[in-house]
């Protein structure tokens, strides 16, 4: 499993395979503000610390509710 360093600044498409998403959902995320975002020279970046902040904020599944 890949780890996310707090102190690295992850490109668009590391951020993608990171949290398996496409570009569609990568860009509505932004526009959503749910995460930090910087701009450096003509590229988006997202700070390790925010990425990592964002998946601990998802929901937590119910193990019980998801048995088939």
């Amino acid at each position: 499993m890949n780890t996310i360093n707090p102190d690295k600044l992850y490109r668009s498409g590391e951020v993608r395979d990171l949290i398996g998403c496409g570009n569609t959902k990568f860009w509505a995320l932004v526009k959503s503000g749910a995460f930090e975002c910087r701009r450096m020279g003509g590229s988006i970046v997202i700070p390790g610390y925010s990425l990592r902040a964002f998946i601990e904020a998802l929901p937590r599944i119910d193990e019980s509710r998801t048995a088939a």
